[in-house]
């Protein structure tokens, strides 16, 4: 069993970071809840450096998943805008996919 799936500590971490809680607010909830929040920050930067990383390639097919599914629930439900702009940020990532990223200079970099 890897650190981030024991029930209620790295895991819940993320999650809570996901959601825009800061590092002290997570402290303070790990506390409140009897949740080793603290004591558990080194597994999750660990986890979060291991996404980091991962290939370009591999990160956008994931976004383009997320955008696909987050289409099909938008169609579902009815919001054609949500749908619309679901397939835009498609587009833009396909487009995104062929052109390989520039990589900065140091003349660039300084500007």
């Amino acid at each position: 069993m890897t650190a981030l799936s024991k029930p209620n500590t790295p895991a819940k971490i993320v999650d809570l970071l996901l959601q825009g809680h800061s590092i002290p607010q997570i402290i303070e909830y790990g506390r409140e809840s009897g949740m080793d929040a603290e004591g558990a920050l080194p597994d999750v930067i660990t986890y979060l450096e291991a996404v980091a990383s991962q290939p370009r390639k591999q990160v956008i097919g994931f976004c383009m998943e997320s955008l696909r599914d987050i289409y099909r629930q938008a169609l579902t439900v009815g919001d054609f805008s949500l749908a619309r702009s679901c397939i835009m940020d498609l587009a833009k990532l396909a487009a995104a996919d062929s052109v390989k990223p520039a990589r900065a200079t140091r003349k660039s970099a300084c500007r």
